[in-house]
């Protein structure tokens, strides 16, 4: 049965706590290609100890190709695609309009299946931090049920059993 938690991190020692878990292997940290002065960007920096271009660049690609994509084996990490990123004050639109309901699944069964085949975490972290309007907390709770019920489900259709615990990081 898969146990669901919610955690909010705003501290750098919270971000660390988390970055050694990936580190050792315990668990895989999933969230959105949004470049920037961003939570995932700071995951993808200090993941593979990597510059801010570095992150750039594999963000315009997983954005560009509208695909999932993994920084395993070096960091156990996936980040999905969205439709529009701010690169350093340029707005690319990646997409023609919002993913549909078939598009987000694909996203994130792309970032589960990584998990079950290559990263094989028991716990994930999805965190939801850099997602427009989460400040309200209104739409946190509204990514949190989503996203929880969409992972659910794919785990079991896809029957990915390792994963036992997810934790969703908020703001």
């Amino acid at each position: 049965m898969l146990e669901i938690e919610e955690i909010r991190v705003h501290k750098e020692n919270g971000n660390n706590a988390i970055l050694r878990e990936i580190a050792s292997g315990e668990a895989h940290y999933i969230s959105w290609a949004i470049p920037g002065l961003t939570y995932s960007s700071h995951f993808c920096k200090q993941g593979v100890k990597a510059n801010a271009d570095a992150c750039k660049a594999l963000f315009m690609e997983i954005n560009n190709k509208n695909e999932t994509g993994t920084l395993y084996p070096r960091a156990y990490m996936t980040f999905m695609p969205v439709e529009k990123a701010n690169y350093y004050m340029e707005t690319e639109a990646h997409y023609d309009g919002e993913y549909t309901e078939a598009e987000k699944k694909r996203h994130m069964n792309d970032a589960l299946i990584a998990n079950r085949d290559y990263i094989k975490a028991k716990k994930l972290y999805l965190d939801i931090r850099d997602l427009p309007n989460m400040d309200l907390m209104l739409m946190a709770m509204q990514y949190r049920e989503y996203y929880s019920e969409m992972i659910r489900k794919i785990i079991e259709q896809e029957q990915m059993e390792i994963i036992d615990k997810l934790i969703i990081i908020s703001g």
